[in-house]
């Protein structure tokens, strides 16, 4: 098969968003958008490796419906890190072709950035806003979630975990915290949690007696959820949560869950139908707010660029100039 030197950019696009769409490619409609000096296997590893970062699988053949699940980083929009996309890939190819100076390299990639006005940086606060608050609803509808907060919630009042690392707002120094009375936030976040354990203990009994299809089920289910709502997880501790939904919908595609259907929809506290929905939900906000992080992070190495430019010739290279930027926009 003969390959032209230069790839068609929109061909390429249009190929990428299919991928986005159906969380994967396969090695023949991905090397035939590809340049041919990447198509070696030398040059196609490292694409390969970029197109799994950005939620897209590589594989020999399209696999059935049935059982295929997408990567978490696979579910959202079809557009999102295409630019991001075609800079690394020119970047690649660029190295391949004897261009091997790092900052050239990245100065080429942040050249695609735009810098972000206020009204646009606002835009995008509120897009992860936005994204953060759809995954923690998908989460909160989970009772599985809820039993993993419980058990964190636990693990703090036995000592094993610090208040700090379950809840924002926790003083992070036993010794402050002993010293000093504690805030009125720490006091609600604690009163919340008991609550929270409470109701979902409420909940299995509920479970038990009528099922999870009855209404009592999901009346308790709402309760759950409104109470997890209002209690403001670490980062560290929500990731966690997710993972216990994450791990669930994972088993609800094995093959053969029909013996085990009934032990899992047990385990979620939720049908299987219900339990799929919270999980694509939950990617769906997680990968908007990703996006909208990644598009603020680059604007604002862009303008570390920017403004270490007007430095240039005052006793400091560019390059460090550049890192030292980065250092403080961390």
């Amino acid at each position: 098969m003969s390959t032209p030197s230069k790839y068609a950019p929109s061909r390429l696009t249009a190929t990428i968003r299919k991928g986005r769409e159906q969380g994967f490619l396969t090695y023949d409609e991905l090397q035939d958008q590809l340049p041919g000096d990447l198509l070696d296997s030398d040059g196609l590893e490292p694409v390969v490796a970029m197109l799994a970062d950005f939620g897209v699988e590589v594989l020999d053949e399209a696999p059935d419906a049935d059982s295929f699940f997408p990567t978490r980083d696979s579910v959202g929009d079809a557009d999102a890190d295409l630019d991001e996309f075609q800079a690394a890939l020119a970047a690649q190819g660029d190295d391949r072709s004897g261009s091997q100076d790092p900052l050239r390299v990245y100065m080429r990639q942040m050249g695609n950035t735009e810098l972000l006005t206020r009204a646009e940086e606002v835009v995008l606060a509120k897009r992860i806003e936005e994204g953060l608050g759809e995954r923690n609803e998908a989460m909160a509808g989970c009772p599985a979630v809820i039993a993993c907060a419980r058990e964190l919630w636990e693990s703090v009042e036995q000592g094993e975990l610090g208040m700090h690392e379950l809840v924002a707002k926790a003083p992070g120094d036993a010794t402050r915290a002993a010293a000093h009375k504690e805030p009125v936030e720490l006091v609600v976040a604690r009163q919340r949690l008991a609550r929270l354990r409470d109701l979902h203990e409420r909940f299995l009994q509920m479970l038990a007696k009528h099922g999870i299809y009855s209404d009592q089920a999901a009346k308790r289910r709402d309760e759950l959820s409104r109470t997890f709502l209002r209690i403001d997880f670490q980062p560290a501790a929500i990731e966690r949560m997710g993972g216990r939904l994450r791990g669930l919908a994972v088993q609800a595609r094995e093959p053969g869950i029909g013996d085990r259907r009934a032990r899992l929809e047990l385990e979620a506290g939720m049908s299987i139908a219900d339990l799929e929905a919270a999980y694509q939900r939950m990617t769906i906000g997680e990968a908007k707010a990703r996006r909208a992080k990644n598009q603020l992070i680059e604007a604002n190495l862009r303008l570390v660029i920017s403004i270490a430019k007007l430095f240039r010739n005052r006793g400091m290279a560019f390059p460090d100039l550049i890192q030292e930027g980065n250092i403080g926009l961390m």
